[in-house]
Parts: C-alpha cells; sequence; structure tokens
C-alpha cells in the first residue's frame, strides 16, 4: 500500500507555490529588490541595487525572471539556484524548507546580502531604452 504522506512534491509543485508567494521569495533572497509594478528590480543575482533583473510577481507568469545584463532567466527555483550558486537539487531542498514542505533538516537562511546592507542614497527612477527585442523575448519567457 502507498503511503501517500511521504511523497515529496515535485519541482514543478515546489516552483509554483513559491510563485504564489513571489513578492515574500524575492525578498528572501534579493532584499535589495524594488517592488515597480507587477514586478521586482534588482541589478542581478548577486543581489546589488539596479534594474537588469526583472521578476514578475502578479499575474501571468508570476515567479519568471530574466537578467538583461546576463541573459539568464527562468522561474523562482532557478532564481535560487543562481542567487545562492546552489546545484537545483540543493535549491530544491532549500525551497522545500522555505515552504515548509518537511522532508529536509535543512533551516533555511535569508541571503547573505541581507546581512550587509549599504545605505544607497535614493535617485530618481529613470526608465531604460526599451529593446524591443528584449519585450518580446519577456513576453516568450512569460508564455512557456
Amino acid at each position: 500500500m502507498n503511503n501517500l504522506s511521504n511523497l515529496q512534491p515535485e519541482p514543478g509543485e515546489i516552483s509554483n507555490q513559491l510563485a504564489g508567494r513571489a513578492e515574500s521569495v524575492i525578498n528572501f533572497l534579493l532584499p535589495n529588490a524594488k517592488k515597480r509594478g507587477r514586478e521586482m528590480h534588482v541589478g542581478s543575482t548577486s543581489g546589488e541595487p539596479g534594474a537588469s533583473l526583472k521578476i514578475t510577481i502578479t499575474g501571468r507568469g508570476a515567479g519568471l525572471w530574466k537578467d538583461f545584463a546576463s541573459d539568464e532567466g527562468g522561474d523562482l527555483l532557478h532564481l535560487w539556484q543562481a542567487v545562492r550558486n546552489i546545484s537545483f537539487a540543493e535549491a530544491l531542498k532549500q525551497a522545500r524548507s522555505y515552504l515548509g514542505l518537511g522532508g529536509s533538516n535543512y533551516t533555511c537562511q535569508p541571503s547573505k546580502a541581507v546581512q550587509h546592507v549599504e545605505k544607497v542614497e535614493e535617485k530618481p527612477f529613470a526608465l531604460p531604452p526599451i529593446d524591443s527585442g528584449k519585450i518580446h523575448e519577456l513576453r516568450e519567457l512569460q508564455h512557456q
């Protein structure tokens, strides 16, 4: 007889659960990210202030991200992997812990970027020039 309580959620289900909490996940992984409408922006997976990495946090495509400087992108599990510089299996383990799904003795800790956040002088926000090719890429990524 199968015991369903011992089954671990599949990576796709973990990804969906992270997407449902996208803003909280981003604040946990990338504390310098700034909310801009239905997206959050940060400089890169290293977490510095900036706007080349964009993560959709609500609506269609929630949980999808794209770093327009490095051309990396994916779902929040892949972002977790990139931010922490760990294997996909380790990112999955940490995400399960973050979501409180058990099956791991790992205790999830905020990103190291949280430990040292420099005070940044506020400057007016200016949008970069629109690159229609990049917009098309992001739309394609959101429809996958």
